[in-house]
């Protein structure tokens, strides 16, 4: 079976690439930040996301990474400064009744309904503040949490395969302007 193949197992894949790959297509630039906490588990699913990315687009000049760890507001000047067209969040997001590693797409719009106890302000408002100085498109991929424990540094199985999986997506894109 192919890498495509086996994506295309886990749960709710075809959903989120068919809504990325529309989103892109407008894309001129692109910063992608994996937010949550490497030290709880799943929760550090963004953050393991850029640090493959990191391995897999080392010779891109037309994306920027950020691991936001659990205070992405201390990367409003990054983002801001870099003004890509499009921003990507990657972050855990825990919906009763999904299974471990179910990837799912939160709207710009949505994302005020979402909540991590990680995180040191909501993403609603960090957005907002990045957007009142430099226009772009939002979405965060949220990745659904089998485990949280504190001072474990390990991604469950699913959430690995997912965060995998997404990268590998990714670092097959390419960007057509320089951020």
């Amino acid at each position: 079976m192919s890498h495509q193949e086996e994506h295309r197992l886990i749960p709710g894949w075809e959903q989120v690439i068919s809504y990325l790959e529309q989103w892109l297509k407008s894309c001129s630039s692109l910063a992608v930040m994996g937010i949550g906490n490497d030290l709880r588990g799943d929760d550090g699913a963004g953050p393991r996301l850029i640090r493959l990315l990191e391995e897999k687009t080392a010779n891109y000049d037309n994306l920027r990474l950020i691991d936001a760890s659990t205070v992405p507001e201390n990367h409003i000047g990054t983002i801001v400064q870099a003004a890509p067209s499009h921003l990507l969040l990657i972050d855990a997001a825990h919906q009763e009744g999904d299974p471990p590693g179910r990837v799912r797409i939160v709207k710009e719009e949505e994302i005020g309904n979402f909540s991590s106890s990680t995180h040191t302000l909501s993403l609603t408002l960090v957005i907002g503040l990045i957007k009142q100085q430099t226009p772009l498109e939002t979405v965060l991929v949220g990745i659904q949490p089998e485990t949280a424990g504190f001072f474990d540094e390990t991604l469950s199985s699913a959430v690995e395969e997912t965060v995998r999986g997404l990268a590998e997506w990714l670092a097959e894109r390419r960007y057509s302007r320089s951020i």
